[in-house]
């Protein structure tokens, strides 16, 4: 069952990057983050986390929600400077 899961969340992740894909090549990457607006890069992670089950307005320790602890992650891994 677990197989059948992952084929599903990576197909719905598929969906998610193709819908905040900039370039045409349906996945998010530097690239389409750079072409992002902020409302874009915000839309993306809160549609990630949904996708994936995760409560993105849940707060961690440090009283960051998951969401804005995503996105922290995603500026870091695609640096728009």
């Amino acid at each position: 069952m677990l197989p059948l899961f992952a084929l599903a969340a990576e197909n719905n992740m598929t969906s998610v990057d193709a819908r905040f894909d900039k370039t045409g090549d349906h996945l998010v990457d530097v690239h389409d983050w750079k072409q992002m607006s902020l409302a874009e890069r915000q839309a993306y992670a809160q549609a990630s986390l949904v996708m994936l089950g995760l409560d993105p307005y849940s707060s961690g320790r440090d009283g960051t929600t998951r969401w804005q602890q995503y996105l922290d992650g995603l500026n870091k891994v695609y640096p728009t400077h």
